[in-house]
Order: structure tokens, then C-alpha cells, then sequence
């Protein structure tokens, strides 16, 4: 957690197909006519705790948000997010607490 600000993401700009090999992105969009994104700006990388239905809360470095509209004029914001136990995911922004700095979730805990 030392090094957390020095997570490769994508700032200021939709993520292309090279980012997403290369580990800066989860996910980037090929669009058609009538599609957009646009990155949402969030001071990435950014930490946050994924709150999830099935999973729990899970802390995790934001690396990617963007906001697009799919054709349909429906407005969805997601964001590409690295597990502090590697790999890497995607979910809606509305699903993460967004934080300034890791807080007490981040650190790992000796089994009691």
C-alpha cells in the first residue's frame, strides 16, 4: 500500500484497447454511431471499497472511470478497479465508496 498512488491507470482521456493489455484499464469501449464516453474525473488512481451484494466490501484501487451513453440515451458511469489481491475488475461507480487515502479496510488483519 506504500505505492498505491504509482498504479498504472488512465487519466483524462477514454481508455483504448492498448491500455487494457497493457494493465492501465479494465475495460475499453469499440463505439458506434451514436455512442459515446467520456472519463469521469476522479484523481485516479483513486482508493475506494467496492460494496458488493454478494461479495461484501472489498478494498480496491480505482484505475479507470468512465461515463457513456450507449446509444439509447441511457447515461451509465462504470469503473475499472485492481483488487489489493491482484487481478483486476469492473463495476458501476455507484458501487464504490470513494476515499482520499486507504483507510483501516485496506490493512490486512493477522487472523484472531
Amino acid at each position: 500500500m506504500a505505492t498505491w498512488r504509482e498504479t498504472p491507470c488512465v487519466r483524462g482521456r477514454t481508455a483504448t484497447e492498448d491500455d487494457a493489455r497493457a494493465g492501465r484499464a479494465a475495460f475499453y469501449f469499440g463505439l458506434s454511431e451514436g455512442q459515446e464516453s467520456h472519463p469521469v474525473d476522479l484523481d485516479l488512481p483513486r482508493c475506494a471499497v467496492l460494496h458488493d451484494k454478494d461479495e461484501g466490501d472489498l478494498p480496491v484501487i480505482v484505475i479507470q472511470a468512465e461515463e457513456g451513453n450507449n446509444g439509447s440515451g441511457a447515461v451509465e458511469a462504470i469503473a475499472g478497479y485492481r483488487p489489493l489481491t491482484g487481478g483486476i475488475g469492473v463495476c458501476m461507480l455507484y458501487q464504490l465508496e470513494l476515499l482520499p487515502e486507504p483507510d483501516d479496510r485496506f490493512v490486512k488483519r493477522p487472523p484472531t
